[in-house]
């Protein structure tokens, strides 16, 4: 008779997680410090989910809005929720995630800790009046948009990300238009680009009046210096005379992923 193999499952108490990790901010070196698990349930025979709040360290200045994102490449862990938030993060301090990231491992398999990768996003510092000393201002991060920009967006409508994608995506255009301002032929190139983003603004909000208002705000913190609002008047001078259809599929000019809400500024 043939001897039955009992293969051992050992049972998961804690997971230890390293990895390496990446930083998309502007001057802030921060780091993950630590992690603590906050709940456990059984999914299936093999499947645990845990969840997890995270501490991280800031080695750098003050930091705003800040942003973890965990990830990994393993065909055993599932990443539920692989996002955490820490609000601003004082120069030296260390702070707790004040929500947690959540997994699903099957416990068969062990813990691939050297898949796992951290990225973390926080807000460029405020330029303040050093910001408006050039017609493009400040972009630390060089992400296309101003500093001080970037920074209205995501306190103006906090809570919808959707938005902020859509104004990230109008404020590019001003960045680039601005320069180009005088040129006839890359104005009316600007103008299609920016014309296809307020339609996408118009998609999201789903309310023509609102959009309006939205976007002439946003228009006013962009055009906040005389340099800056006489160039987008040179800019609107460039195109008279000239006809540009609007965009006929307003979802197609979100230059994002709407189902998923698109992911980081």
């Amino acid at each position: 008779m043939k001897k039955r193999i009992l293969v051992l499952i050992p049972f998961i108490t804690s997971l230890i997680f390293f990895g390496h990790y990446d930083v998309a901010t502007a001057g802030s070196t921060l780091e993950y410090n630590g992690h603590t698990q906050t709940s456990r349930k059984r999914i299936s025979k093999f499947v645990y989910e845990y969840s997890f709040t995270v501490t991280i360290t800031n080695n750098g200045q003050d930091a705003d809005a800040v942003k973890a994102t965990f990830s990994m490449d393993s065909p055993y862990t599932t990443i539920i929720d692989g996002e955490v938030d820490f609000g601003s993060v004082p120069a030296g301090a260390s702070v707790t995630s004040t929500d947690t990231y959540t997994i699903q491992q099957d416990r068969r398999y062990l813990f691939d800790i050297e898949t796992i990768a951290w990225t973390f996003f926080s807000l460029p510092p405020d330029p303040g009046e050093e910001g408006k000393q050039t017609l493009l201002g400040i972009d630390t991060d060089h992400d296309g948009v101003r500093d001080d920009i970037q920074r209205y967006i995501y306190f103006s409508y906090p809570d919808d990300k959707k938005v902020q994608l859509a104004l990230t995506q109008i404020a590019r255009n001003y960045q680039e238009l601005l320069p180009d301002s005088g040129d006839p032929e890359k104005a009316h190139e600007n103008v299609k680009k920016l014309l296809c983003s307020r339609a996408c603004l118009y998609y999201v909000k789903g309310n023509l009046d609102i959009a309006f208002d939205i976007q002439d705000a946003l228009r006013a913190e962009v055009l906040n210096t005389k340099e800056r609002s006489n160039a987008y008047i040179e800019f609107n001078r460039s195109i008279v005379g000239k006809t540009t259809p609007l965009p006929t599929d307003e979802k197609k000019c979100c230059f994002f992923n709407l189902e998923s809400e698109g992911g980081q500024l």
